[in-house]
């Protein structure tokens, strides 16, 4: 999630009131190759897309109103009213309390490889740094030396830190910058998105392009089948960036529509993150689970039920032994694409389906992973893509 600390469209305070004010219990912004640290100002000029949101949507006056003329410092400059920006070390204590709301350090790292018009990007999210790490550049590198570098400088943070620190690559589809095969390779990356609720985040694919979902058991079968490497968790966020009246991104950038259910001891940044980094949460869009346990006999979960709602899950894996065939995809005119090969169905595939409230997958000894995905028929309030339902994602067991 981003503030107007880059480029996102809201002060910094007004969105993490949003987020306590709706219940959530963590949350952590990832502003572009920064921390919320130092003098920042920020410009409320009309001409740029960032002003355009704070007049179109009145932000100014609804920041002054919630936290007051003294808690705001404005300047005049070149004609043009400039507001202070806070930083995370000056307005946390307004909204932290024990066990009830925590603010993590958080960062997108743009991570950058290849050469001229080559040259391309990943974004890869970092979590529970004492300070902000500097964009990484694979220059004449491929794509997979370019995301070893930041997966490799979060590993270098946490241990310099001594803290538990989360190190996951961004919505692989956007602009389509990553394939399952690159992230496979990746020994060091343990997490992925797999649902980003921002619409431009292409999510969902399209006829050259498999969609994240696929890529994670694709890129997860080949970890598992031709790496005998460690499993990759998937994670379901937002990416938000509007909060409230934007021209371009009103119904496309907002908060509150994919986050993590996490299994914590305690509200603290090591405990979360060390949950997530050990696979112990589960993704949703609206579903909640009240138990889920992955065991390497099987996968149980407790879905709490909505009146009107049925819910169908479906448990998904790849046996082994499977076909690992594959073929390069092309365009209409018969040129290759860099994007995922196509695979055999075989792969991520449906293993079974339950429609009770206590779904349940006992392994059978052949599968490579199962995983479990549940899906409701409750139209979800605001949708990545039209008819999006509200689902939950349980992570990947191994046998």
């Amino acid at each position: 999630m981003h503030s107007f600390w880059s480029d996102g469209n809201d002060f910094p305070e007004t969105v993490a009131d949003w987020f306590k004010k709706n219940g959530y219990h963590f949350i952590a912004f990832t502003e572009h190759d920064q921390h919320q640290i130092g003098e920042r100002w920020f410009r409320c000029d009309p001409e740029s897309s960032q002003g355009r949101a704070l007049a179109n949507g009145r932000l100014l006056e609804r920041y002054l109103g919630r936290f007051g003329n003294s808690w705001v410092k404005q300047r005049e400059a070149d004609g043009h009213t400039e507001v202070l920006l806070k930083q995370l070390s000056e307005y946390r204590h307004l909204f932290e309390e024990s066990d009830r709301f925590l603010m993590l350090n958080g960062e997108e790292v743009t991570t950058t490889w290849g050469q001229g018009k080559r040259e391309q990007q990943h974004w890869i999210n970092v979590f529970n740094t004492p300070s902000a790490i500097p964009p990484q550049f694979a220059e004449n590198g491929t794509s997979v030396e370019g995301m070893g570098l930041s997966f490799a400088a979060g590993e270098e943070a946490a241990f310099a830190s001594g803290r538990e620190v989360l190190t996951f690559l961004n919505h692989p589809n956007f602009i389509w910058n990553a394939t399952a095969e690159d992230i496979a390779a990746v020994t060091n990356l343990r997490h992925v998105e797999i649902h980003t609720a921002l619409n431009m985040c292409e999510t969902y694919g399209d006829e050259l392009h498999a969609s994240a979902e696929r890529i994670w058991d694709i890129a997860n079968t080949i970890r598992l089948a031709e790496m005998d490497g460690e499993i990759i968790y998937g994670l379901a966020t937002d990416d938000c960036h509007a909060y409230a009246h934007h021209h371009r991104l009103e119904l496309a950038a907002l908060p509150g529509r994919a986050w993590l259910m996490v299994q914590a001891e305690r509200l603290t940044p090591d405990l979360i993150v060390s949950a997530i980094n050990d696979g112990r949460f589960y993704s949703s869009t609206g579903v909640t689970l009240t138990a889920v346990e992955n065991q390497t006999t099987g996968i149980r979960l407790e879905i709490e039920p909505v009146a009107g709602v049925s819910y169908r899950t479906e448990f998904i894996g790849t046996r082994k032994g499977c076909d690992l065939s594959s073929e390069p995809v092309t365009d209409s005119e018969g040129r290759p694409v860099r994007t995922t090969r196509r695979y055999s169905s075989d792969i991520g595939c449906v293993l079974a389906v339950d429609q009770s409230l206590s779904p349940t997958y006992r392994l059978k000894g052949d599968e490579l992973f199962v995983r479990a995905n549940v899906i409701s028929d409750a139209p979800h309030p605001n949708p990545t893509t039209s008819g999006d339902t509200q689902k939950a994602w349980t992570q990947p067991v191994v046998a």
